[in-house]
């Protein structure tokens, strides 16, 4: 009975993966939340399925559920000391306080995050913290130290074949070229996310790409590339 229950868990979970490659948010709450019912918090597909489930009520603004995952992942870290548990509760909390202006705290949580998920080789949960990183260099105007946090994000994603994450690195690059005027540099950067992108069409960084594209093009006077990306 336990290892059918295990293989219904995985299943489950694996049907949530492909919904969210996928982008529908329905079919991906549905596997989700019949997840966190065949396994507790403490399980580790108990930590995957409340962290998936808080990005998604993040994303769409259900605070009441995203601060419920929270508690779940807190819940999960205390109980366990799992290092994975915490790292994912840290970038919630942290993503939280970001939202709310709580800059201080979401710069705490975000590098204990980036930490935690080190030293549990926990890659996507780096690449997320360290880009949250790069956007709190980028409102404290520290364009030095959002640059390199991005351009590490960047080469790290690629190494650890994150194409998501690269694209999205790279297109915060552009957008900080194409704001600094450097619109060479810009188009060079927003070419690179669009080809890591290339089989996320849905990302939401394809709206910076296509900023970019279009502007580029509307400068060098290519107005059907400018028309195509607008």
């Amino acid at each position: 009975a336990v290892a059918d229950k295990d293989g219904l868990a995985e299943a489950v979970w694996a049907e949530a993966v492909a919904a969210t490659h996928e982008d529908d948010v329905v079919a991906a709450q549905q596997c989700l939340r019949r997840l966190v019912e065949l396994r507790p918090a403490e399980h580790p597909l108990g930590v995957k399925g409340w962290d998936a489930l808080f990005h998604l009520a993040a994303r769409a603004g259900r605070m009441d559920e995203a601060n419920l995952a929270v508690e779940r992942l807190n819940h999960a870290a205390s109980t366990t000391g799992d290092t994975r548990a915490a790292a994912r509760a840290a970038m919630a909390e942290g993503t939280l306080a970001a939202r709310s202006g709580a800059w201080a705290i979401a710069d705490q949580k975000l590098r204990a995050a980036r930490a935690n998920a080190a030293t549990c080789s926990e890659p996507q949960v780096q690449l997320d913290a360290l880009i949250a990183l790069a956007e709190l260099a980028l409102r404290a105007d520290d364009r030095l130290l959002a640059r390199e946090r991005l351009t590490r994000a960047a080469r790290l994603a690629e190494r650890w074949c994150r194409p998501v994450s690269r694209g999205r690195a790279r297109a915060m690059l552009a957008l900080m070229a194409m704001n600094e005027r450097q619109l060479e540099a810009a188009e060079a950067e927003a070419r690179r996310a669009a080809e890591a992108l290339a089989l996320h069409p849905r990302d939401q960084a394809w709206a910076t790409i296509g900023l970019i594209r279009a502007t580029c093009a509307a400068v060098a006077r290519q107005a059907p590339a400018a028309r195509q990306w607008w």
